[in-house]
């Protein structure tokens, strides 16, 4: 009964079932879509894929591009954290010079092109460090402490 008077008042979301992906592999259901492990040489991150029923056809396309040329994402990323950080003090860009790639979210069906970029730091680091990732360019970069 509950079920059904909060569906009521919120709508539905639709079930998610796990979804192979030829070259992702298996995609888990997640809160916000989809989420699955990727290993790149010596580096392992997630990805997490939008979409309603299953993921999303054109941001599934778009991780492909991303890990098909992955080192040239991965220097546009370190650029973008070196170039937003130039004007922090020393000891602070030295950190985020050492930021690993977290999660690369591509959650916007409407939006392919778009996302964020979520890091992992050191364990001395007290925050959340991420960029905007805008017509395949990352920018900016924020911390949530």
């Amino acid at each position: 009964m509950l079920k059904g008077i909060l569906r009521s008042l919120f709508g539905s979301r639709p079930i998610r079932a796990p979804f192979h992906d030829p070259v992702l592999g298996l995609l888990e259901p997640a809160e916000t879509g989809w989420t699955v492990k990727v290993v790149k040489g010596a580096e392992t991150f997630e990805f997490t894929i939008g979409g309603a029923g299953e993921p999303d056809a054109g941001l599934l396309a778009h991780a492909h591009d991303i890990l098909d040329d992955y080192p040239s994402f991965k220097k546009a990323v370190k650029d973008c954290v070196e170039y937003e950080s130039r004007d922090y003090p020393d000891e602070v860009r030295a950190e985020l010079a050492r930021l690993e790639i977290d999660n690369i979210a591509l959650i916007w069906p409407a939006r392919p092109n778009d996302g964020m970029v979520f890091f992992r730091g050191s364990e001395k680091d007290v925050g959340l460090w991420r960029c905007d990732y805008i017509d395949r360019k990352p920018m900016g970069l924020g911390c949530d402490t």
